[in-house]
């Protein structure tokens, strides 16, 4: 569970950085861009390179690659050109493959925490079978049964 929590994390650093990148390279090509237009903003190319914004940028980054990759998308962070659209249509594609793997994992995590004891409930009820096959009496079927 902590390997799963740890990729799910880097995986939306990953995606967080490049969000920013995309979002610098749009402000530096004089583009209207979502860092134009954060909530906290406007923010300046500059501002991801070192100061007070960086920790918020980046704490806008990463939440936007979480909501997305999750398929939540609260809509509050926007793209506003086509570069930023193109960045998000393959940011949804490795999210859906990415949270997709690891549900996939939690799930055989689940499922064979349960063969175990399925396993161990069907080995006990073929001594019952065989027992009342073989007409044991009760007291000797539990004894062989525990």
């Amino acid at each position: 569970m902590v390997q799963l929590l740890l990729l799910m994390t880097f995986s939306c650093h990953l995606m967080a950085c490049g969000w920013v990148s995309v979002g610098r390279a749009s402000v530096l090509a004089g583009n209207e861009s979502w860092m134009t237009t954060d909530i906290y903003g406007p923010y300046e190319a500059e501002d991801t390179t070192g100061g007070r914004a960086v920790f918020t940028i980046y704490l806008s980054a990463f939440y936007f690659a979480l909501t997305t990759m999750t398929s939540v998308g609260y809509g509050d962070i926007n793209t506003k050109n086509n570069t930023e659209r193109l960045y998000v249509i393959a940011l949804e594609l490795a999210g859906a493959i990415i949270f997709a793997s690891i549900i996939g994992s939690i799930t055989a995590l689940v499922t064979s925490v349960d063969a175990n004891a399925r396993n161990k409930k069907e080995q006990l009820d073929m001594v019952a079978s065989f027992c009342a096959e073989r007409n044991f009496p009760g007291d000797m079927a539990r004894k062989i049964r525990r």
